[in-house]
């Protein structure tokens, strides 16, 4: 397939998601190819790859959300990384994924609550207690 260049770059990005192991270059990265993919699909809407696109934002959107058992044990810090991508660059393909998987729901769901009184707190007070 003959693909643009910044699709391209957001799939070498997804790839180093996949492969490191720092957080915070995780988060980042996955981020980063995301808002690539999506700024491609709203610029050129008439565009053969823009179901592509979609496909891969949903694919690896699902892959995080299968993931997340495994990041149960994050600081509140790695955690919030990870809650920003679920809530706001990912939301709309969370929604999609999870209203139609009750495992993947679950799994949001519990990685959400981890540190939800947490961040309540220090939100309210200034301080984790």
């Amino acid at each position: 397939m003959d693909l643009p260049g910044n699709i391209i770059n957001a799939l070498w990005l997804i790839h180093s998601f996949e492969n490191t192991k720092d957080h915070s270059q995780r988060t980042e990265e996955f981020k980063s190819a995301i808002e690539i993919l999506t700024d491609y699909a709203l610029n050129n809407p008439d565009s053969k790859h823009v179901i592509y696109v979609k496909i891969i934002k949903l694919t690896y959107t699902r892959k995080l959300l299968e993931e997340l058992p495994e990041l149960m044990m994050l600081d509140i810090y790695d955690w919030s990384m990870y809650v920003f991508l679920l809530l706001l660059t990912v939301n709309f393909e969370v929604k999609q994924i999870i209203g139609n998987n009750s495992q993947l729901r679950d799994n949001y769901k519990r990685f959400i609550g981890i540190w939800n009184y947490e961040l309540i707190n220090l939100l309210k007070t200034g301080s984790i207690s």
